[in-house]
């Protein structure tokens, strides 16, 4: 198995965190993804993510939402392959540090036979892409319980 995460705090009630993460139609808004996320937080949902990672270039993939637990967590699952060839799980942790203030914890876990042929490349462009996503979430987060406030 392959695992990276990032931990990030962000200064807004742990309620908020969960709304933007769950809201998978706002995600063009404060990350670095290209595309679309189409589907709902809520365990057995699929959802189909839509990847535009250049011009001209589509990759959609079917994820498995696996748990919800509202305001604490959220992972999905996707088989790229044959289920034991590779397989790979997103997940969020949300913990209350103090009233408004919370710790996000992001990562991937991958599982598979092929998985130690991915494992250089995961870990060199993983965590950056990671901390990214987390700094990106923070500042919208941040931005929308100061108008909230």
């Amino acid at each position: 198995m392959i695992q990276i995460e990032s931990v990030i705090e962000i200064n807004a009630p742990q309620e908020l965190v969960w709304e933007v993460i769950t809201d998978f139609s706002s995600y063009p808004e404060w990350s670095n993804f290209k595309g679309e996320i189409k589907g709902e937080a809520r365990r057995g949902a699929f959802l189909k993510v839509i990847a535009r990672p250049r011009p001209r270039k589509l990759k959609i993939t079917f994820f498995r939402v696996t748990v919800v637990v509202p305001e604490r967590e959220l992972r999905w699952i996707a088989t790229y392959a044959p289920f034991f060839l590779l397989r790979g799980e997103r997940y969020w942790i949300i913990e209350r540090v103090r009233r408004d203030v919370t710790r996000v914890i992001q990562g991937e876990a991958f599982f598979g036979l092929i998985e130690p042929l991915l494992r250089r490349k995961i870990e060199r462009d993983g965590p950056k892409g990671m901390e990214n996503l987390c700094r990106s979430l923070k500042e919208y987060v941040e931005e929308k319980a100061g108008h909230q406030s």
